[in-house]
């Protein structure tokens, strides 16, 4: 499934919900800004884009129910 983080989407098949830190995959020309990799928090379970993205690697973090 595709998620929103911090305003990005992300491939994910990770159990996953809003609120929720995840480490990501950075794609290649943002890796010299962010790193290989960028800690994002999930800000929705749906997303409207439909083109190439990156992927969630982990969760790092899981919000409290």
């Amino acid at each position: 499934m595709r998620i929103e983080c911090d305003g990005y989407t992300y491939w994910c098949d990770q159990d996953v919900r809003v609120g929720d830190t995840v480490l990501v995959s950075v794609s290649s020309g943002w890796d010299n800004v962010f790193g290989r990799t960028a800690e994002r928090t999930v800000t929705s379970m749906t997303t409207d884009y439909n083109g190439p993205c990156e992927a969630v690697l982990r969760v790092l973090t899981q919000k409290e129910k």
